[in-house]
Order: C-alpha cells, then sequence, then structure tokens
C-alpha cells in the first residue's frame, strides 16, 4: 500500500453471493486489516466493518437513480452507537 500524505489509502475485496450477502477484507495505510460482512439489496449495500480487537463501523452506499447518484454514509461504533463521520455523493458526468 502507497503511503499517503495527510490522509488514508485502502484496498479493498469483496465476494458476494446470489442472495446478495457480501463478505471481504479492508487492508489500509495505518497497517489495519477489517473484517467485512454485508448485505446488498436492490440499490443499497449496507457494510459492516470490524478490526480484531479494535474499530467497528459501517458503510451505507444508495443510489439514487433518478440522479444517477451514489450516496455514501459511513459510520464509527463508538460505545455501542454508530456515529456518523463521514458522508459523500457521487454522480456520474
Amino acid at each position: 500500500m502507497n503511503e499517503v500524505q495527510n490522509g488514508m489509502a485502502a484496498r479493498t475485496f469483496y465476494q458476494w453471493d446470489d442472495s446478495g450477502k457480501i463478505n471481504g477484507q479492508w487492508f489500509d495505510s495505518r497497517g489495519k486489516q477489517l473484517e467485512l460482512t454485508g448485505h446488498l439489496h436492490e440499490n443499497e449495500l449496507l457494510v459492516y466493518w470490524k478490526e480484531k480487537g479494535g474499530e467497528q463501523g459501517k458503510s451505507h452506499y444508495r443510489y439514487q437513480p433518478e440522479d444517477d447518484t451514489w450516496v455514501v454514509q459511513d459510520y464509527i461504533k463508538i460505545k455501542e452507537v454508530y456515529q456518523l463521520f463521514a458522508e459523500a455523493s457521487y454522480r456520474r458526468k
């Protein structure tokens, strides 16, 4: 993984079955490896991530076909509560 100044780089690998169940791994420039589990349903992907004995969270990806946009919300789990820490939207040109 390449070093990034003032940021973080990550590489994620997903596998999913015909029912939409997802498993995967996340590797990042901090040296973290996170286990990924989740589910793909219609226009939404919900992925839970956790590091063994460390951080936990979830990422919610939602496609909005009316404006061809993906909305992504990332949450970190603190004291058993998911707290939003990042949100982005991506629109195709």
